[in-house]
């Protein structure tokens, strides 16, 4: 039987992701900022207060948190993931909701931005409930990406 859990995310889920992370999620970082997948996840666990790792049967499949934009005071939700998470995606889309109310606690708002050419993220995002944005220039590349919100 398949052993699912949501943890505190630490440092070897961190170096797991970074060697696992699915092609779309490089593609992401990449056009976004310039960054390497172990980069992007360094990025996101330190500058997150409060990071998870969903695990199947102890293996990293995916990284997820909410960092903080204080200069306007609106959360940033961010997720990487590795291939494997689509095989269990719908044990983990169940609990997928949870955690964003719990990232809406905080916040007056969620916001951030998603790479156009991932379609699969901008449905579960839809899904989710986030309003997502026509797609604008975006990143150091200026490639197509979604602004995605949700207000309280």
């Amino acid at each position: 039987m398949t052993e699912y859990a949501v943890i505190q995310a630490v440092a070897a889920n961190g170096d797991e992701m970074a060697a696992n992370m699915r092609e779309a999620d490089r593609d992401e970082v990449w056009a976004a900022a310039h960054v390497t997948p172990k980069q992007a996840v360094r990025h996101s666990l330190l500058g997150s207060r409060d990071s998870q790792a969903g695990l199947v049967d102890g293996r990293t499949v995916c990284l997820f948190g909410v960092g903080s934009s204080t200069a306007l005071g609106y959360g940033v939700p961010w997720m990487l993931a590795t291939d494997e998470l689509e095989r269990h995606q719908v044990a983990f889309l169940r609990r997928c909701r949870g955690a964003v109310e719990e990232m809406r606690r905080d916040y007056v708002m969620l916001r951030n931005w998603v790479d156009a050419r991932n379609e699969k993220a901008i449905k579960w995002l839809g899904w989710l409930g986030f309003e997502v944005h026509d797609p604008e220039p975006f990143g150091i590349d200026q490639l197509p990406f979604h602004m995605f919100d949700m207000r309280n």
